[in-house]
This record gives C-alpha cells, sequence and structure tokens, in this order.
C-alpha cells in the first residue's frame, strides 16, 4: 500500500559465504574498516568479516553475529533426505521455509497491494494477483525446499525436493500417491534436448480436493456461481482424463529447424 515501508537492509536475515582469505583479497578498495567489520561500498549496504577461509557477508551485522555464535551448523538442521540431496549435488541451495515462507509471504502480500491500489483492471485468468495468491498458497504449505544441480558434459540435471506440512492438504496429496515405475518421458521423440519434462497424475479424492480448494479460493469473491461451477466441471474432466504429461524443448532435426518443441499429453 502506499503506506507500507520496505525492510530496512540491516534487517534482512541473510548471510552469504564467499571462499577467500581476507575481506581486503577479495574486495580491494570497496571493503573499508568499520569496527569490528569491514564496511563494504555495494549498492545494497553490506558489512563482512573473515573466519575460517570464507569471506562472510550480509546487510545485517546481527545476522553475522548470529552465524558466528552460533552453536549448531546449518546442516545440523536439515533433514536427512535433503542433506543426503545436496551431498551428491555439484550446486545446491536448500531453505527453512517455516523460517523463509512467511518472509517472502509478507513481500507477495505488499506486491498484492501494490497491484489493487494501481487499480489493474485485467481479465480474470489473467490477473496477476490471482498468480501471487497461488504462490502464497504453495509457500505457507512448505516446510523445506531443496534444488541441487549436477553438471555433467551433457548438461546440467536438477533435483528438486519439498517437504510439505505434515497437516496441509498439498500433503496429504503428496501422500495419497501410490508411486510409480512408470517412464516420464518414454514417448518423446530422441531430440537433442535443452529441457525436457515428464509428470504423471493419479486420481484421488485428495488431488480433487485440493483442486477444488485452490479454484474456490482464487475465484471465489470475484466470480459467479455458473462460472465457477463451469471451472469444477472443466478441472473434475481433467483430473479424471489426462494421467501424464511429457514436454521436450531442443535442437530440430537437421535441415528442419532452429529448435524442436513436442508435447504430449495421456
Amino acid at each position: 500500500g502506499p503506506n507500507a515501508q520496505p525492510p530496512k537492509p540491516s534487517d534482512i536475515p541473510v548471510v552469504i559465504f564467499v571462499p577467500g582469505s581476507g575481506v581486503k583479497e577479495v574486495f580491494g578498495e570497496m571493503a573499508k574498516p568499520a569496527g569490528e567489520y569491514f564496511q563494504l561500498m555495494l549498492p545494497v549496504p553490506m558489512v563482512a568479516t573473515h573466519r575460517n577461509g570464507y569471506v562472510i557477508i550480509s546487510p545485517s551485522p546481527a545476522a553475522i553475529k548470529a552465524v558466528l555464535t552460533a552453536k549448531k551448523t546449518a546442516a545440523d538442521e536439515i533433514a536427512k533426505e535433503h542433506a543426503g540431496v545436496i551431498a551428491k549435488s555439484d550446486i545446491a541451495y536448500y531453505l527453512n521455509m517455516k523460517v523463509t515462507g512467511p518472509i517472502i509471504n509478507g513481500l507477495l502480500k505488499m506486491l498484492e497491494k501494490e497491484l489493487a491500489g494501481a487499480g489493474m483492471a485485467m481479465p480474470m485468468l489473467a490477473d496477476p494477483k490471482a498468480a501471487l495468491w497461488v504462490y502464497r498458497e504453495l509457500l505457507s504449505q512448505m516446510d523445506a525446499l531443496t534444488v541441487a544441480g549436477k553438471l555433467g558434459a551433457a548438461g546440467v540435471s536438477l533435483d528438486i525436493m519439498v517437504n510439505f506440512s505434515p497437516d496441509s492438504l498439498l500433503s496429504k496429496v503428496a501422500a495419497a500417491f501410490p508411486g510409480t515405475a512408470k517412464p516420464t518421458v518414454a514417448r518423446l521423440p530422441n531430440l537433442p534436448y535443452v529441457m525436457a519434462i515428464g509428470a504423471l497424475a493419479e486420481e484421488s479424492k485428495e488431488a480433487q480436493q485440493f483442486a477444488d480448494s485452490m479454484t474456490e479460493k482464487m475465484f471465489g469473491k470475484d466470480v459467479p456461481k455458473a462460472m465457477r461451477d463451469r471451472l469444477a466441471r472443466i478441472q473434475k474432466v481433467s483430473n479424471t482424463n489426462v494421467t501424464g504429461v511429457q514436454l521436450v524443448v531442443g535442437g530440430a532435426p537437421q535441415g528442419s529447424g532452429l529448435f524442436g518443441v513436442a508435447a504430449l499429453i495421456e
């Protein structure tokens, strides 16, 4: 809204570790001594210090102090299944969504208010406020998120692992999915791909309940009942008829253009 104030940089609890032998060695003239820390001359005010082969930087001196005096490491707090994925990766990030989720949700709420205050008249399905609400709903049900990457001769592969709150609707949807050994991209053409996606779906009352809940919450206040009923019917038909989606994007066969796209709905 017009009176909302963004958080001060010094209130943002983000800490970054950069390998290096010292603050001056890494940042040179951008680093100025300022008490127990160095002040970094960056677009966002940052402070820095050095410990055990790493330069530690943050907009918040309190966040750096908390890291330096912590009794436990981040690894002590990460679930074993997430730690296993991270250990096998070349690059990864982990988010404790119990902490990060409310912060991101607050920022999305502020953005929703800004869009509402701007009086943007848009078609229902193109309304960015509806999309923001979906993101906020998903964030509120997450406990942890890991994205891990492996670098190989043929490209980069990503593993994504999400833990949902035990009592959340999404966790019940995931628990109801029986799992399958069925290959997810077995019917795509053999292109030199940049991206390939495969997804399987199993009909369940939990999945239908989640879809109904999202439809009702997203459109319930602004959409006539006839339209809500129609959306519910479309959703139900999709849930009962679509069992899988496959998509590949990559180079086209020789002499057939610059790139190729193939999609399959089962």
